[in-house]
């Protein structure tokens, strides 16, 4: 509301709103901020119709029904975001989030090309919790890719960061993938952990 009444589309404030709905697989409430974004009036309507348009790839890659070329959308909307002028830092909330979705959704070619583009953003925008949340959704990857050991490495380097900047809930969600993992690799009481 308060972007609202300046005219303003607060962009990372809705880029947090859409990780929050995405970890409840809350796709409509997240389509519902991508289409408001495209249909706003706001003073950064540009910026805001290119937000939006983004939020909308990325609900149909969750929900399954990725357009053909999505990645390229991706990539020509956060150029689009960068070429009118968004801040390195709520770019790199986008970037973060494109990957959380295809890191989960994606085919692996799409999601890799999605990870070298958050890595870009993260270099232009360091951040110790930025760089956790990298490689929480790179180890996804890797153990989607069935590279264990090197997933294992990055779940508990992002879990160690979460930990000692005392974000719990990211550090709760990488506990409890340590803990498929141990389960998936028949480890001892991972199952009580899960």
């Amino acid at each position: 509301r308060f972007g609202a009444d300046l005219s303003y589309m607060p962009i990372r404030i809705f880029t947090s709103l859409a990780r929050l709905h995405s970890y409840g697989a809350r796709i409509p409430d997240t389509r519902a901020l991508g289409e408001e974004s495209i249909r706003s009036e706001d003073a950064q309507r540009e910026m805001t119709h290119a937000f939006g348009h983004l939020l909308l790839v990325l609900c149909d890659v969750a929900a399954g029904t990725p357009p053909p070329g999505w990645v390229a959308a991706a990539r020509e909307r956060m150029d689009e975001l960068r070429r009118l002028g968004l801040w390195p830092v709520a770019y790199r909330y986008l970037a973060m989030h494109a990957l959380s979705v295809a890191a989960v959704h994606a085919g692996m070619e799409e999601a890799g090309q999605i990870l070298r583009i958050a890595e870009r953003a993260l270099e232009a925008s360091p951040s110790p919790t930025a760089s956790a949340l990298f490689r929480r959704h790179r180890g996804v990857l890797l153990l989607r890719e069935g590279r264990f050991i090197e997933a294992r490495q990055s779940f508990e380097a992002a879990l160690a960061t979460f930990d000692v900047s005392g974000n719990m809930p990211e550090s709760a969600l990488v506990r409890r993938t340590l803990a498929n993992l141990d389960a998936l690799e028949g480890g001892a009481g991972a199952g009580e952990r899960l």
